[in-house]
Formats: structure tokens, sequence, C-alpha cells
């Protein structure tokens, strides 16, 4: 899985289908609950990706906001549960073969994972509230056992969301409880 565009972004088992045009962060993280957030089913979802969402040119466009925004509407949808985000630089990829992973990178570009588990305020006219975010950076070469585990990661972010403002609230090692 590469961060070519909507090849990419059609592998999860939910997908962001533009049905309204595109939506930046800011307008994301202002109006989750939107029409522009037009979140569904992939159309190719691989079964490696269950429970997962992808975006590509993640950095390059400031993608941040618009993958928690979607991580935050899956959640309020299904009410249950927890929901991974995949976002993948330009000129990243994400090889995941047997039950391990691998990333390549060319510029400096990385993968982000984001678990978010909410809970998650998503209604007409609020801006984005998400509790219960977990973020990794996995640069050039980086590799593990797939499904992807947070509690094994280096280097794990908690972030929050709160009135569509993303915060880091800490920073933990790899078996770290907090």
């Amino acid at each position: 899985m590469g961060g070519t565009s909507a090849g990419a972004v059609s592998m999860g088992e939910a997908a962001f289908d533009a049905r309204h045009g595109t939506v930046t962060s800011d307008e994301a993280l202002a109006g989750p609950a939107d029409a522009a957030v037009s979140v569904g089913p992939s159309n190719m979802p691989q079964p490696e990706l269950r429970n997962m969402i992808v975006d590509s040119h993640f950095t390059e466009r400031s993608r941040e906001g618009r993958l928690l925004a979607f991580l935050g509407r899956l959640l309020a949808l299904h009410r249950a549960g927890s929901f991974v985000g995949i976002g993948i630089d330009e000129g990243a990829a994400l090889e995941i073969e047997d039950d391990g992973y691998r990333v390549s990178s060319v510029r400096g570009g990385a993968v982000w994972m984001y678990e978010a588990t909410g809970p998650a305020v998503v209604q007409p006219g609020r801006p984005l509230s998400l509790d219960g975010i977990r973020r990794v950076r996995l640069a050039d070469e980086a590799s593990g056992r797939w499904p992807f585990l947070f509690d094994e990661a280096e280097r794990v972010q908690e972030l929050v969301v709160e009135k569509g403002e993303v915060r880091v609230r800490g920073v933990s090692a790899a078996g770290d409880s907090r």
C-alpha cells in the first residue's frame, strides 16, 4: 500500500469517498458531522485493514485533522470498539505480508498510525471532540508484527481533540501503561 492517492485510500475497510468534494483538516475538525466529511464502506477493502481507514498525501497536505475527524465519525456511527487510521506520506509505503509490516520511504516520508477509542462527539454545528487517541510515526525501514500493536510501539503520543483543536497529551514508551 503506497501513498499514491486514491488507490491506497480505497484499501481500508472504511474510506473517505469525497462524495461532496474534498475536505481540509480545518473544515473536518470544525464540522465533523457535515456532509463533506463523507465516510463509508470501501469498495476494495483488504482483510488486513479491518476497522481501518487510510488517508494519503498525509503530511504534505496537513491531513491529520481530517483523519481524526474520519475516526471520530466512524466511532460515532458504530458507538463501540476502536478504529485505526493510517496516514501515508508521499513517497512512503506500508508493506503488509503475512503477519508483519515494513515501511519503505524516500524523501523522509513516513507512515502515521492512529488508534481512536473515543468517546467522540460528532454533532451538527459543533466542532469535533475526541478522546482516547494514540499516534505513532513509522519511519523508513520500521517493521513489526501486523496488525500493528500500539502497546508495543516506541514513542506513542497520546492526543486529544477538544472543540476542534488537536493537542498532544503525553508520550509513552513501549509497554508503558499511561
